[in-house]
């Protein structure tokens, strides 16, 4: 259901914990995760309570804000992790878990608030997109840059999905890009440096989640 005055910290938290558990699952790291907010002040508005800048909230469909923040920071934990990895090898550095952990850059999370939204955004500095059009092939529905997909039998047999569900669905972020958008929102991904991932240099990506500030407005019918 609807969540009136959902303190978006608590939302952010609570996306962060599980994100970790499932990429600490199939990994056995974890990238540290940061958080910042910047507000821009509408120009009819008074200056904003301390209460407001420390606790922003908004008016949310809780579990699928969670979804989708959680898909989104599941998605930069491993594409760092898998960049710096790779980096590791090329450079013959040692790939050890705990030497990999402490070289490993944080994502970071961050808010900013404009007239109309909210925008949620996750820094990693993994991989980046590969071409200009993989923002669109990314929500694809059932596309997944897994190696190997979900199988329903494989799945009885060794339940390897869910001891490592970091991908292999291909509809974390179509779901996601649908959810927001229901409410006005939307979710984006753009590259941090306008390059191809072939390099070393990459400066990852950044995704967007955009969340209507609007208490009023009426959900999205297809």
């Amino acid at each position: 259901g609807v969540t009136v005055n959902c303190p978006l910290y608590d939302v952010l938290d609570e996306a962060i914990t599980e994100s970790k558990h499932i990429c600490d699952a199939h990994y056995q790291i974890t990238p540290e995760v940061t958080i910042a907010a910047r507000h821009q002040q509408d120009d009819d508005d008074d200056d904003d309570d301390e209460d407001d800048e420390e606790s922003p909230s908004i008016t949310l469909v809780r579990p699928w804000v969670h979804h989708s923040i959680t898909e989104i920071l599941k998605n930069a934990m491993a594409a760092t992790i898998d960049h710096h990895y790779q980096a590791a090898i090329n450079n013959e550095s040692t790939t050890s878990t705990s030497l990999l952990q402490q070289s490993l850059p944080p994502i970071e999370i961050e808010l900013v608030q404009d007239a109309e939204f909210w925008h949620i955004l996750v820094r990693d500095q993994g991989m980046g997109l590969s071409t200009p059009h993989d923002d669109d092939d990314a929500f694809v529905f059932a596309s997944s840059s897994a190696n190997k997909r979900w199988d329903r039998l494989d799945e009885q047999q060794s339940y390897a999905m869910v001891r490592s569900p970091l991908q292999s669905l291909g509809v974390g972020l179509t779901t996601s890009r649908w959810m927001m958008q229901h409410f006005g929102g939307n979710v984006q991904l753009a590259n941090n440096n306008n390059n191809i991932n072939n390099d070393e240099s990459s400066n990852g990506c950044t995704a967007t989640i955009s969340l209507c500030r609007d208490d009023t407005l009426l959900e999205y019918q297809p």
